[in-house]
């Protein structure tokens, strides 16, 4: 099961809509120019609704892909993995960025609830928990009923429910307490 949508940019119309349009931030790629590329924010570069993203054919060029051929990209307040194919992710934001890949798996929100993808944005984990860290040593400590809430200016964290450990398989093997 893939919750991704593939992006069909501007195969019919020909352009993405620019009333549609708004900023987006990525590192582009390195030309002689710029050969140290950080990351930067872009006008008219995308458009996310409906769970559905576009971005401008003009700034899909710009895009920097890695040795895994993936990139990030941060739009109206979501962050995404995205693949040359035009196929996306949306991901969880950690740390201020996308979630990392650890252990080859990455977060996301299935449903309202935490689900671990791989490099190739297939669902390898779907589960019921608010939230989950991401696995180490193979696994995962997770959490029911669990509530963000807002630390400091800068930082949350997360308050009350019921914490365990699961394996790669969805496995509880610490209960929940």
């Amino acid at each position: 099961m893939k919750p991704i949508i593939p992006v069909l940019l501007i195969a019919l119309s020909g352009y993405v809509s620019a009333a549609n349009l708004q900023p987006c931030a990525f590192t582009p790629k390195q030309t002689e120019q710029n050969p140290y590329p950080e990351i930067e924010v872009f006008h008219h570069c995308a458009s996310y609704q409906n769970k559905h993203l576009e971005i401008t054919d003009k700034h899909w060029r710009k895009l920097n892909f890695n040795e895994n051929q993936l990139t990030t990209l941060f739009t109206q307040g979501q962050y995404f993995y995205l693949k040359p194919d035009r196929s996306y992710l949306p991901v969880i934001t950690y740390d201020n960025g996308a979630d990392y890949f650890q252990e080859g798996l990455t977060r996301s929100l299935l449903n309202g609830k935490i689900a671990f993808y791989n490099h190739d944005f297939d669902l390898v984990l779907e589960t019921d928990f608010d939230w989950a860290w991401p696995f180490q040593d193979g696994v995962a400590r997770v959490c029911r009923g669990c509530v963000v809430t807002q630390v400091n200016e800068e930082h949350t964290g997360l308050t009350g429910g019921v914490w365990g450990y699961i394996d790669k398989q969805g496995n509880m093997i610490e209960p929940l307490n």
